[in-house]
């Protein structure tokens, strides 16, 4: 309560008498209170979380970071006294700068606009050592504030690079085989064919975009049989080698030796890898030796 007391005014026959006024100020002291409770959880919060922060008056002007955000940055509030300043810093590339600040005005648009979240952006930041680490930035607009996340996925980045290139070296490994490597989902249809692949059967890589299924590349004396054992090697069974014959695009009929296995994904089964080799050859040479040996069992009966 506030109590306010002022005298009758002069001329009054009561001169002696006062007027008081009573004003009620607990809701404004709960409010106080309730605010005092809000700032104290905030820098809690702030200062304790495990993700760097950066605090961010309406103007411009950095108002806090937090110990994580000097942490992975090096930068103290000190260093980086506004917004600009700041851009000066984490990108002294005026080129990657300009981009920088470009992407980060577009989102910080989208967001006034919508009224959500400042939309997360990758960016590479230059740490005060000098070096540099990759961040996932967003951030939360409030009444006067700013406040920005930063997470630091250098590492995973650099694992996904190293996969991709580890990727890269295999494919152009079986791009070199001679032999045919092939990969096919749970329908036969191709998802992986090398070059070998593609010559040999006579297809184009167009053809493999728009979809070959491999009942397309057996000959049809050899259907029902194939499709038996690739059942089989989608329920996880491998096979050693099965001998088919196989047609080509233009119907040309050869023989060839398939290898299968399983394409296991998440304790799944997903499909089927395998290599095809053209044992066209190894099969007339197969029946030439049968016509030698019937030759000459002939000559000396």
């Amino acid at each position: 309560m506030i109590l306010a007391a002022s005298p009758v005014p002069a001329g009054s026959e009561a001169e002696t008498e006062v007027i008081c006024t009573v004003v009620d100020i607990s809701g404004v002291c709960h409010a106080d209170n309730d605010l005092e409770v809000s700032r104290n959880t905030f820098d809690l919060f702030f200062g304790s979380s495990t993700i760097a922060m950066l605090l961010v008056s309406s103007e411009g002007r950095v108002r806090a970071v937090n110990s994580k955000f000097v942490e992975l940055t090096g930068y103290t509030r000190e260093d980086i006294s506004d917004i600009e300043n700041w851009f000066l810093k984490a990108y002294p590339d005026r080129e990657y700068r300009e981009y920088a600040e470009k992407e980060w005005a577009i989102a910080l648009e989208h967001a006034l606009k919508t009224n959500t979240e400042i939309r997360a952006r990758e960016f590479d930041i230059t740490l005060k050592d000098g070096s540099k680490r990759t961040f996932l930035i967003n951030g939360v607009i409030r009444p006067g504030n700013l406040l920005i996340s930063f997470v630091d996925i250098t590492e995973i980045r650099r694992t996904e690079s190293a996969l991709a290139e580890s990727e890269k070296k295999h494919r152009e490994l079986l791009e070199s085989l001679p032999q045919v490597i092939f990969e096919a989902d749970h329908s036969g249809r191709l998802t992986y064919i090398n070059r070998s692949g593609l010559m040999l059967y006579g297809y184009d890589y167009e053809d493999f975009l728009n979809g070959v299924n491999i009942v397309q590349t057996v000959d049809p004396a050899d259907i029902e049989r194939a499709k038996l054992n690739y059942s089989m090697a989608l329920r996880g069974e491998m096979h050693q080698g099965n001998e088919y014959f196989a047609r080509t695009k233009a119907g040309v009929r050869f023989a060839v030796l398939i290898y299968t296995s399983p394409i296991i994904e998440n304790s799944m089964v997903t499909g089927v890898r395998g290599v095809i080799i053209d044992i066209t050859e190894r099969k007339k040479a197969e029946e030439a030796l049968k016509e030698s040996e019937r030759w000459f069992r002939e000559l000396v009966e």
